[in-house]
């Protein structure tokens, strides 16, 4: 009898543990900007490592600081493809197939936001602040000009 409560015991602190205590997560942070040295100041960051895709927002400087998208601060250790969009407004509005045209348009290369493309990595607990440099779009260097 004393080896079953033993067991129980033993299992309900197994299981406790192990639902008490998560992956250890890193605030990572860091700033994007394009190869002129301007920030990209609208946008957002993607790091994304098997099931795990963290997300954060680019702010007017250009910073960003990621999170899980269960809302938890930082991100586990491991090694992750980083997705990078951008987008700007135009003051046209074009009519194009009997659509409007919205006036946005990519600011960054589009290779950045798909992870078949992306040449963006790294690995997380590394450090906790990575910066990137991108290649503006052709749309953004034509407005630039």
């Amino acid at each position: 009898m004393k080896f079953i409560r033993f067991s129980f015991l033993l299992a309900a602190v197994t299981i406790i543990f192990a639902v008490g205590c998560g992956q250890k997560l890193f605030k990572v942070s860091g700033k994007v900007t394009l190869s002129d040295g301007t920030p990209l100041t609208t946008g957002k960051m993607f790091f994304i490592s098997g099931i795990t895709q963290a997300e954060g927002t680019l702010d007017h400087s250009g910073t960003y600081s990621l999170s899980l998208q269960k809302g938890k601060s930082g991100i586990p250790a491991g090694s992750y493809q980083v997705l990078v969009t951008g987008v700007f407004f135009t003051p046209q509005k074009l009519v194009i197939d009997d659509e409007m045209d919205t006036g946005t348009r990519p600011m960054i290369d589009p290779i950045y936001a798909e992870t078949e493309t992306t040449p963006l990595n790294c690995t997380v607990p590394n450090e906790n602040s990575y910066d990137f440099v991108v290649e503006p779009s052709t749309f953004y260097r034509a407005e630039k000009r």
